[in-house]
């Protein structure tokens, strides 16, 4: 992590260096994301955050090769059809 300086200029716009917005490639007019946190601010681009939000979510999905838990829902409801079909089966044959 660097510290680099920026600038408050008129109307409380935050002007960044020209260093900084190449190794961020953000352009004129792009939005960057401020997050106020116990600490300070954070700026972030839009495509931190979306990778960050991404790292986030990533242990709720599976793996490759891992079944997903909707997957594993629908297998186990198939189960339960399965299995009332084959009590309601046996008990029409008891009749």
């Amino acid at each position: 992590m660097s510290t680099m300086r920026a600038k408050v200029v008129s109307g409380g716009r935050l002007q960044l260096s020209a260093e900084l917005r190449r190794k961020y490639n953000i352009k004129d007019g792009d939005e960057v994301l401020v997050e106020a946190n116990e600490d300070g601010i954070v700026l972030r681009t839009q495509h931190q955050s979306i990778r960050r939000v991404q790292e986030i979510f990533k242990k709720y999905f599976p793996k490759a090769g891992e079944m997903s838990l909707s997957d594993e829902l629908i297998a186990d409801r198939r189960l339960e059809v399965q299995r009332e079909e084959e009590e309601e089966a046996q008990w029409r044959r008891r009749k």
